[in-house]
């Protein structure tokens, strides 16, 4: 008698485990993955100080994916972006990407490393006009650079 309270307790056990194991990994897919309606927050330096590249911006089967570099020529800030789809601009999750390519480029060995971002997200399939907003923050000044994507 007393295995079968061991039994009944281990398919309980098995169970609450087999739905933890499915429920954790869909709420942080869905917390990493939900829509920001949002806006960069309001410049506060001049542009002339930023330098930056987007080497990907691709639009396919509904999803856009943004990569380049972006940093002020002091060295790196903080990087966000956004996208601005058929007039609704929408905060993206971003990504660090280590870039020695450009420290090496611009000859200052380590100081644009950390320069690099990679952002995504799943916007449809009927898009009209997509414009790429990249905000960088450093030292107090917001810096917000424009690229168009489409």
């Amino acid at each position: 008698m007393i295995k079968g309270k061991y039994y009944r307790l281990s398919h309980y056990i098995f169970w609450l485990g087999l739905v933890v194991s499915v429920v954790v990994p869909f709420a942080f897919y869905k917390s990493f993955n939900k829509i920001v309606i949002a806006n960069p927050s309001t410049p506060t330096a001049d542009n002339g100080n930023i330098m930056f590249n987007v080497d990907q911006c691709e639009y396919r089967s509904g999803r856009l994916t943004i990569r380049g570099w972006a940093t002020p020529k002091e060295g790196v800030g903080d990087i966000m972006t956004f996208v601005e789809i058929d007039g609704k601009t929408y905060k993206l999750h971003t990504g660090q990407i280590k870039r020695v390519d450009v420290s090496a480029y611009m000859n200052k060995p380590g100081l644009y490393d950390k320069s690099g971002f990679s952002s995504s997200i799943n916007i449809g399939n009927d898009v009209k006009s997509i414009k790429t907003l990249i905000q960088i923050s450093k030292d107090k000044n917001i810096y917000v650079v424009k690229h168009d994507c489409k």
